[in-house]
């Protein structure tokens, strides 16, 4: 705000400095209000500019979790085979951040018997968490 009064200020001393009273015709005055607008115009776009960047908040930093549990890793077998994962059930008793765990990891396991949900590894890997490297 302050640059724009100063903009103006120094306008209006440009416009009238070679203009005696006698001299001035409704042109000239036209003409010297033209550039005072103009100034004034381009004042307010740079101080509104300036206070949008100064209203964007920095993103927050990522969020740090804890990492995963290793003692949740389960073979489930399957038909196919064992196939290693977390256990959802281990995991939301034990590790707190359970909600922020992306629905795209979670997998559910059929074997003869039984059916299993957990989450795939590497996918959480992939989404940045990090697995424990140690089993209890």
């Amino acid at each position: 705000m302050k640059n724009m009064i100063i903009a103006g200020a120094t306008a209006l001393s440009l416009a009238f400095a070679g203009v005696t009273p006698a001299q001035a015709d409704e042109r000239d005055i036209a003409r010297i209000l033209a550039g005072i607008a103009a100034v004034a115009i381009i004042a307010k776009v740079i101080d509104d500019r300036r206070d949008r960047r100064a209203a964007v908040p920095a993103p927050p930093p990522p969020p740090r979790y804890d990492p995963l549990r290793a003692d949740c890793i389960v073979d489930v077998p399957t038909r196919r085979g064992d196939v290693r994962v977390l256990g959802s059930r281990c995991l939301q008793n034990n590790y707190r951040h359970f909600a922020a765990l992306p629905q795209a990891c979670q997998v559910e396991l059929r074997g003869r018997h039984h059916r299993r949900s957990g989450y795939d590894i590497g996918c959480l890997r992939n989404a940045g968490f990090e697995i424990g490297r140690y089993r209890h």
